[in-house]
């Protein structure tokens, strides 16, 4: 988690793009949605392993990878 954080609070200084708008950089939202599904479904996951059950934990490995 804190390496994501890092990269994250580095991509500004290694940016090179002379066009600075996300529109226009297809991997960028993908990469992004993929960044804030992962988020969601981990925060879903994590709220309901009140007892650790098979489909939770399969699904919050698959979203960790």
């Amino acid at each position: 988690m804190f390496i994501t954080l890092l990269i994250l609070l580095a991509l500004p200084i290694v940016d090179t793009y002379r066009v600075k708008g996300i529109q226009l950089r297809g991997i960028a939202q993908f990469f992004f949605g993929t960044l804030i599904v992962c988020f969601f479904l981990l925060m879903f996951v994590g709220s309901q392993q009140l007892h650790v059950d098979e489909p939770y934990t399969t699904i919050a490995t698959i979203a960790t990878i």
